[in-house]
């Protein structure tokens, strides 16, 4: 537990700090980097310190602006009732996975939230933003104005995109981002990065100086409790109490393999009790849903536009989970989904490659199985080989839940983070 936590009121207020959350996702965008983003705010403005978050405005799954800001003015503040400020700066919206667009609104809002820590009096920056540029421009900025800089690494690039086979290994290209991502992390006087292997990863390929932090994403347990909300969820998904629900929930982009998920129906479509939920949405949700309804798949549905708060209940409607990757994308990071699937109590079947670190989770938790990545035929076998055997699709359901609130859960991952951030301004 931090040493900063248990003080009084008079010894807080003189180790009050002013600490800037740079996140380039933030509620209400339902993506996990921005709730624990959130929850960071959260609980240091709670143990008195003076937080100020700067985010673009929410665009997230859907690729467009949410509509409560479309007024939306190159700089907007907002109050929060729990205490913290909340600064919407100018980015541009990227409504396609394409590299032009994706890399306007990486440098736009790098360029908006540099200029707006420039002008900040925070004493302490926690940057959970845009690889590399955006992080490189903050990082400038805080070696600049001498403000210890704690960065938060969900992906190591340009590995990530290798893994994807958008970059040649070799190309230069891969070099410069190589060296510039080196430069980057240099700067930071800590960096926190959410699984193991992207620690060593990163032990291993840079030559970093700064100390390395794992703290895992994680999932608020109150919030997902097993069984709560079934009857909701499973009428919000037109199922039947009797359907063998099989689902898919969070963002259905360009590493979600969901063609995968499709094959798989296909191979399930004489089997009229399995039912597969698509729930969520995100940039290829539209070309899923195009090919689903071109093969008839009457047996999978597309569920969204969803909140945060209807994951929950989607998630108790559901018997079974699927984590459908493509090729080497999950290698190192730790997909978000994967936590809040266990800790709803539900056992996972994973496409995943053997090397990565979902894979290592699933057997070391013994809350699932897993396959290679495409491997729709083994995920249809899976599939009826624990409709069939419910005892031990529970038993896996609740050693999911127990790995997750040991290892996953906000009591356990957000103290430690505020730790590290409030330590890195000593």
């Amino acid at each position: 537990m931090s040493r900063y936590l248990g003080r009084d009121l008079t010894t807080r207020e003189n180790n009050r700090l002013k600490v800037a959350i740079v996140s380039c996702v933030f509620p209400p965008e339902p993506v996990t980097s921005a709730v624990t983003s959130q929850h960071l705010a959260e609980y240091l403005a709670q143990q008195g310190h003076a937080v100020t978050v700067v985010a673009p405005v929410p665009t997230r799954p859907s690729g467009r602006r949410d509509p409560r800001f479309r007024r939306f003015r190159l700089v907007q503040c907002e109050r929060t009732n729990e205490g913290f400020e909340v600064r919407r700066v100018f980015s541009f919206v990227s409504r396609r996975p394409r590299l032009l667009s994706r890399f306007a609104e990486n440098l736009s809002f790098g360029l908006s939230s540099a200029a707006s820590i420039l002008r900040s009096d925070a004493q302490v920056v926690y940057a959970n933003t845009w690889p590399v540029i955006a992080g490189a421009l903050i990082a400038w900025v805080c070696k600049a104005r001498n403000v210890p800089l704690i960065l938060s690494i969900q992906d190591v690039h340009p590995e990530a995109a290798i893994n994807l086979g958008k970059l040649s290994e070799k190309g230069t290209l891969a070099r410069i981002l190589r060296w510039c991502d080196n430069w980057l992390v240099n700067q930071a006087r800590e960096i926190v990065v959410p699984s193991a292997r992207l620690r060593d990863l990163y032990r291993k390929k840079r030559r970093i100086r700064p100390s390395i932090h794992v703290v895992p994403n994680w999932v608020d347990a109150t919030e997902v409790v097993p069984g709560r909300g079934r009857t909701d969820g499973r009428h919000r998904l037109g199922a039947a109490e009797d359907d063998f629900v099989v689902t898919y929930g969070g963002n259905v982009g360009a590493l979600a393999d969901i063609g995968c998920v499709l094959e798989c129906a296909s191979l399930l479509r004489d089997h009229p009790k399995v039912t597969f939920a698509i729930a969520g949405d995100g940039s290829a949700r539209d070309y899923w849903q195009q090919k689903a309804n071109e093969q008839r798949l009457t047996n999978v549905r597309f569920i969204y536009p969803i909140s945060k708060a209807d994951f929950p209940s989607i998630q108790a409607a559901s018997d079974l989970f699927v984590l459908p990757t493509r090729g080497e994308s999950a290698l190192t990071s730790v997909p978000s989904k994967l936590v809040g699937y266990m800790m709803s109590g539900r056992a996972v079947l994973a496409c995943v490659s053997p090397e990565s670190e979902s894979a290592a989770i699933i057997l070391e938790s013994e809350s699932g199985l897993c396959f290679a990545p495409g491997d729709s035929v083994g995920l249809a076998n899976a599939i009826l080989m624990l409709k069939a055997d419910g005892p031990r699709r529970q038993r896996m359901g609740e050693k999911a839940r127990q790995f997750a609130l040991r290892f996953y859960s906000r009591d356990v991952c957000l103290p430690r983070l505020s730790e590290i951030v409030l330590a890195g301004q000593h």
